[in-house]
């Protein structure tokens, strides 16, 4: 009889053992399988924009004052800029219809690793830009400020923005330049930062407040006319009355004589 006491409780011993080791195991696989969730969540945040959202980005950074109409193929990124293309994985290139403008916008994922390489090629370029071509007065402001700019493996040459056409001075100009080319690197980090990037004013809103303020000088002005109308009427009201009061005056004296 003990001894069958004794087996049934050693039974009930390896029983509640492997029940532990049960719980052990499934524990242990929930949280893997968290980090696993957890991990793949931080990728999918991580992601590199699209060059079509960078480029949206800085087109709307600068509104109608974006200029380039053009797109640049890969025969003019290898004979006019001087880029190799097999340092480049894809690309968006705009730049000027006329002569006359010199707007560009280069962006460009280089393959892996080769981001410094097509950062070179860009600033012989802009190198050239500055110190040995051709352009009109007008532009070299917007010249002398453009900008290669790097973020890892993707690169982008930045020769953009509105004229000042009230700067009286070189330094003036040079300085609204130089901030409106800052519009494009602001609007990009933006992108890549995760952030809201800035959105220029349109047109049609100045327009539109220039409207309304024109209104509501227009409406104050006949607001001064009619405030002028209405006391000269009163003034000649006044001064018929006292034209009737002295013809009244006359009359009496008249009557009395």
């Amino acid at each position: 009889m003990k001894r069958i006491v004794a087996m049934l409780l050693a039974a009930l011993v390896v029983a509640s053992l492997a029940v532990g080791c049960g719980r052990d195991e499934s524990s242990s696989v929930a949280p893997g399988s968290s980090s696993s969730a957890s991990q793949g969540s931080s990728a999918s945040q991580e992601a590199e924009p699209t060059l079509e959202e960078l480029h949206t980005a800085v087109k709307n950074a600068y509104g109608d004052n974006y200029l380039p109409s053009m797109s640049l193929d890969a025969t003019a990124m290898t004979e006019q800029v001087g880029l190799t293309m097999d340092n480049v994985e894809e690309f968006i290139a705009e730049g000027p219809m006329i002569s006359a403008h010199v707007d560009t916008f280069i962006a460009i994922k280089a393959k892996e690793g080769k981001g410094a390489d097509v950062e070179t090629e860009l600033n012989t370029y802009r190198d050239y830009l500055v110190s040995e071509s051709l352009q009109y007065p007008g532009n070299m402001a917007k010249v002398n400020a453009s900008r290669v700019f790097r973020h890892g493996d993707y690169v982008f040459f930045i020769m953009l923005g509105a004229m000042n056409d009230a700067a009286e001075t070189d330094e003036e100009a040079a300085t609204f330049a130089e901030e409106q080319t800052q519009i494009a690197v602001d609007a990009i980090e933006a992108v890549f930062n995760g952030e809201e990037p800035p959105v220029a004013e349109k047109a049609g809103s100045d327009v539109s407040s220039a409207v309304s303020d024109a209104g509501d000088a227009v409406s104050d002005a006949g607001d001064a006319v009619s405030d002028a109308v209405s006391g000269a009427g009163d003034a000649i009201s006044d001064a018929g009355s006292a034209v009737s009061d002295a013809a009244s005056d006359v009359g009496e004296v008249l009557t009395g004589n």
